[in-house]
C-alpha cells in the first residue's frame, strides 16, 4: 500500500505558496513551499515559533501522479489492484487530495 498526495499545481500562486498552519497566543506554524516542477519537487520551509524563539526546518518533497506511481509500481512487477480517496476507501476521483494505492505482485 501507499499512501501519498495528488500533485496539484494550481496549489501555487507565482511559483510560491505561504500557509498559515497554526497561529494562536503560544506561537504559530507557517508553511512557504516552492514547487521545481522539473524535477517534481517541492521545497517547504517550515517555521515554528513559541515564547522560547523560532526553529526551520528545510524539507524536500518528491511527488510523483497517481499515473507515475502505477507506471513505476508496473515496471517493479506489480499491478493497482486498488485506490480509495482514504484510509476509510473513500472514492478516488478528480477532486481528491490524497489517495491511498493498494498494488499487488503480478
Amino acid at each position: 500500500m501507499v499512501e501519498a498526495f495528488v500533485p496539484a499545481p494550481t496549489r501555487f500562486d507565482c511559483n510560491k505558496r505561504t500557509e498559515v498552519r497554526h497561529l494562536d497566543d503560544n506561537g504559530a506554524h507557517i508553511l512557504v513551499s516552492r514547487p521545481e516542477p522539473s524535477l517534481q519537487r517541492i521545497h517547504n520551509e517550515q517555521v515554528l515559533i513559541d515564547r522560547t524563539g523560532a526553529d526551520r526546518h528545510h524539507v524536500v518533497l518528491r511527488y510523483a501522479s497517481p499515473a507515475v506511481l502505477d507506471l513505476m509500481a508496473q515496471v517493479a512487477g506489480l499491478t493497482l489492484e486498488h485506490r480509495f480517496g482514504g484510509w476509510a476507501h473513500e472514492p478516488f476521483d478528480d477532486t481528491t487530495t490524497d489517495h491511498v494505492s493498494c498494488y499487488r505482485i503480478t
